[in-house]
């Protein structure tokens, strides 16, 4: 055999062996169009003819707890009712934060909405992760019929073939029925549980949006409270917004705070029960107090300036309420804070006038007057140009108030420091007041809301500051006296320690 014959061979041999392995490697393989097998699945493991009736008190009593709780359960009830309540006051909120989403709101006015909304999100919040926990349980309660319906099947086919008795058969039945009806129960819950989420989500979506419109507008105002916001007080255009303001504008903003104000006492209408029996107790606590103080304040002068206050416990009583009261009634709007402050106007007179010199009286009263003002300008905020008129009016009276008080220290005061320094703080606010009616006048509406609300507020804390010293002193003795502890240190004749605490 010639040597290209051998070649020719080997070289066939070669290609039928090639062949071969490709036919084996597909027959190897699977086929693209066959599916794998699938897994077989566990039966159902059924209950044991013997072990039945002890499961089905189980399975009985366990199903009784789940509808026993689904029926106890309170908190999509509790959420539906305040979510109602608290559906109103988002849309009075709303109506009024874009009522005051204008140029030369004050931006303590914007601090107290964003505090406000604020508020409303945490609830929302812990209200929409109370909802999420409930139908999270309620889905794994859910799973968790379908697998013991999948088992009380599989025994009731196993006591079928075995031929229980009949009261074997009824039990299965009976834990099967009571099977499908805590399931129905459960998907109901989940059904509300769900539709209750999703007005929340809605909520929520509303409160984010009126939030994020307040911070908005409070950096906007930082930012411009060096620039003009608003045109010229005699210009065409305020007289135009001031008719319109004091018309239908008046009737809108008066309406949303009547309508939050509505919706809270509905809401928390038991707050007000606490504040009162917070008062009846403040009562209690100061006439006992009184009964004791004048005997010895006889015997100790330093207890005379906190006994010329607790020498009248019901206004002490009344004040010390009101102050509690920011802490029950945190979340009350400004129309209920406008009471409270009114109302505590006449305590706080008749305590202060207690605790100052007599030479200072026209400052508190003056104080008293700005105060009252300030909250009905705030009040209006949502009513720019009448906020800013009042602002106008106030501090023209305070100015002119500042004058004549000035005047009248100087030529008739006692040569005082204390009165000294009620002219040089008077002689600084009329600088203030001034700079206020300026920037008020030409439009600079921020900068006049921003420099009135600092100026009061330093002298409220300039009054606390001067009444307090001489009453904590007084107090810190009372208090003392009333421990009649071994412990506490001895007091000097100048009340700095416990005078007399245990020689009482």
């Amino acid at each position: 055999m010639t040597l290209a014959r051998r070649a020719a061979l080997l070289l066939v041999g070669l290609l039928l062996l090639c062949f071969a392995f490709d036919a084996q490697a597909q027959d190897a393989s699977p086929s693209p169009t066959e599916s794998p097998s699938p897994t077989p699945t566990a039966a159902p493991t059924a209950v044991p003819l013997p072990d039945i009736v002890s499961a089905s008190d189980s399975a009985s009593e366990g199903l009784n707890d789940i509808q026993s709780e689904l029926s106890s359960n309170k908190t999509v009830d509790n959420i539906t009712r305040e979510l109602a309540a608290t559906t109103k006051e988002i849309d009075a909120r709303e109506l009024e934060t874009r009522r005051i989403l204008r140029p030369g709101v004050p931006l303590e006015t914007l601090g107290d909405f964003a505090a406000r909304w604020q508020k409303l999100a945490d609830q929302l919040t812990a209200w929409s992760r109370q909802l999420t926990d409930r139908a999270t349980a309620h889905d794994s309660e859910l799973a968790q019929m379908s697998a013991t319906r999948t088992t009380w099947k599989a025994t009731l086919e196993l006591a079928a073939k075995s031929n229980a008795p009949t009261e074997v058969m009824q039990r299965i039945n009976q834990v099967l029925q009571r099977i499908d009806t805590t399931e129905e129960m459960l998907k109901n819950r989940r059904a509300a549980v769900l539709s209750l989420q999703t007005r929340v989500a809605e909520q929520t979506q509303r409160v984010n949006s009126g939030l994020r419109s307040i911070r908005s507008a409070q950096s906007a105002a930082v930012n411009r409270l060096w620039l003009q916001d608003s045109p010229p007080i005699w210009s065409p255009e305020v007289r135009t917004a001031a008719a319109q303001s004091l018309g239908r504008d008046s009737q809108v903003s008066l309406g949303a705070q009547a309508a939050l104000v509505r919706n809270y006492l509905e809401r928390e209408w038991t707050k007000l029960i606490y504040v009162a029996l917070l008062f009846i107790a403040f009562v209690f606590i100061m006439l006992r107090v009184k009964r004791h103080v004048a005997r010895w304040t006889d015997k100790d002068r330093a207890l005379d300036r906190a006994n010329r206050v607790l020498q009248l416990p019901f206004s002490t009583a009344s004040l010390l309420t009101i102050i509690s009261a920011r802490l029950i009634l945190h979340d009350a709007p400004r129309a209920v804070w406008l009471i409270l402050a009114t109302l505590a106007l006449i305590p706080i007179v008749v305590l202060l006038r207690r605790l100052i010199d007599r030479h200072l009286f026209p400052i508190v009263n003056a104080l008293v007057v700005f105060y009252f003002v300030a909250q009905l300008r705030a009040l209006a905020a949502s009513i720019p140009v009448l906020s800013r008129i009042i602002l106008l009016l106030e501090t023209v009276g305070g100015l002119i108030f500042l004058l004549w008080f000035i005047r009248a220290r100087r030529r008739f005061g006692p040569r005082t420091t204390s009165n000294k320094t009620a002219r040089f703080a008077g002689s600084i606010a009329v600088g203030g007041f001034g700079t206020i009616i300026v920037a008020d006048l030409l439009g600079y509406v921020a900068l006049a809301n921003y420099l009135s609300v600092a100026i009061l507020t330093a002298a409220y804390f300039a009054v606390a500051l001067y009444a307090q010293p001489e009453f904590s002193k007084g107090s810190f003795s009372l208090a003392c006296k009333f421990g009649r502890s071994p412990r506490l240190p001895s007091c000097n004749t100048n009340g700095h320690c416990c005078a007399g605490a245990s020689r009482a």
